[in-house]
């Protein structure tokens, strides 16, 4: 007979301690409000569940291997769990977190600041063109990520484009306009007193010229019909409450106007390709066409900011599992020597009860 107390105890001591980090994971990821934008957060939550269910079930078992039945389930627990382990493990490293060079982006910014925009616009105009494969391209947990980031930021602050800021500042954006002539032709309207027939100044702002102008203007100016439909949409939309607007507002505050405004502008109007609002796959499509890759300052924020926000909660996850998994790897040969040796002597006891019973009485 061959009692195995201390290799069951280090086993529940780890069982306890795997039990709890598998509840705790689904529990904070759950409970944050970082939860959208950490990679896998879905994949992490399953592997801690079904974590919790092998844990668990060798807890069931410890209680049979104590009256000496068979190890071997307790292995394949530990093997499961190391599996397990290893994954969330994995998944956590496999996002790389670093700080973009945005010195480029920067320069972009100045440049468009100063009038300069021809690096946004296409030869036949960007709204005619339906970038029909750009759904073919790979759509990764980083865009995910800033498309995340992109709604809240114009959720939150986007209001100011049309609410706060200048008219023109605000028109003057790349890509509002279909086309850079047509960018060309509005930005020298702006700056006469006289815009389409609406009185402007210094001060008037987009929404208050949408409330003025003539409908008969919007229909001749399709770019700015939807300007004004999107600006709309933007004002009538629910305050943003959450904690990540409030992080937004926080560390990526919107002080003046840059090429951010027309996408949240134009974005936010349903009458801008609305063939491509029919699906998941088609809004990416519709994404691809209107975000501005080159220069706009959340953008910058985006890249100096807000990749290494999930990062604690990754290295949360990651370390405490490599420490476990190396402790089931530990007590996996552990407990294969128990079992090794119990067999061993189970088979001892098994011959010598065998023996005792074939013996003859010796004769007198």
């Amino acid at each position: 007979m061959y009692l195995v107390t201390w290799p069951l105890r280090a086993y529940l001591a780890w069982s306890a301690l795997s039990a709890i980090y598998f509840a705790a994971v689904p529990i904070v990821l759950v409970a944050t409000w970082v939860r959208p934008l950490i990679p896998h957060a879905d994949v992490y939550t399953s592997c801690a569940l079904g974590g919790l269910c092998v844990v668990i079930a060798g807890l069931v078992r410890v209680r049979m291997a104590s009256k000496l039945a068979s190890l071997a389930p307790l292995l394949l627990v530990l093997l499961a769990a190391f599996a397990l382990f290893g994954a969330i493990f994995i998944l956590a490293f496999s996002e790389f977190y670093w700080l973009q060079a945005v010195s480029s982006r920067r320069a972009a910014l100045e440049e468009v600041e100063a009038g300069i925009v021809n690096a946004y616009y296409y030869d036949r105009g960007y709204l005619a063109d339906t970038n029909s494969d750009c759904s073919m391209r790979p759509w990764d947990s980083r865009d995910e990520q800033l498309a995340a980031f992109e709604d809240t930021y114009c959720a939150k602050q986007g209001k100011a484009y049309c609410n706060a800021f200048p008219l023109r500042k605000t028109l003057v954006q790349p890509l509002i306009f279909d086309n850079k002539t047509e960018h060309e032709r509005i930005a020298a309207l702006l700056q006469t007193s006289s815009f389409l027939g609406v009185a402007i100044d210094d001060h008037m702002t987009l929404s208050q010229f949408c409330a003025t102008v003539a409908p008969s203007v919007l229909t001749s100016e399709p770019s700015l019909d939807v300007a004004c439909d999107g600006c709309r949409a933007l004002v009538a939309a629910p305050e943003d409450t959450s904690s990540f607007g409030s992080w937004v507002q926080e560390h990526c505050p919107l002080t003046t106007v840059d090429p951010m405004a027309s996408y949240c502008i134009m974005s936010a109007s349903a009458k801008l390709y609305p063939y491509l609002l029919a699906y998941p796959e088609a809004k990416r499509c519709r994404r691809e066409i209107l975000r501005l890759y080159k220069a706009n300052r959340a953008l910058i924020c985006f890249d100096e900011k807000f990749d290494a926000l999930p990062k604690p909660y990754t290295d949360a996850m990651a370390y405490p599992a490599v420490v476990l998994a190396g402790l089931a790897f530990a007590l996996f040969f552990w407990v294969s020597v128990a079992q090794m040796k119990r067999n061993a002597i189970n088979a001892d006891d098994e011959l010598m009860l065998e023996a005792m019973l074939h013996a003859r009485p010796s004769p007198q």
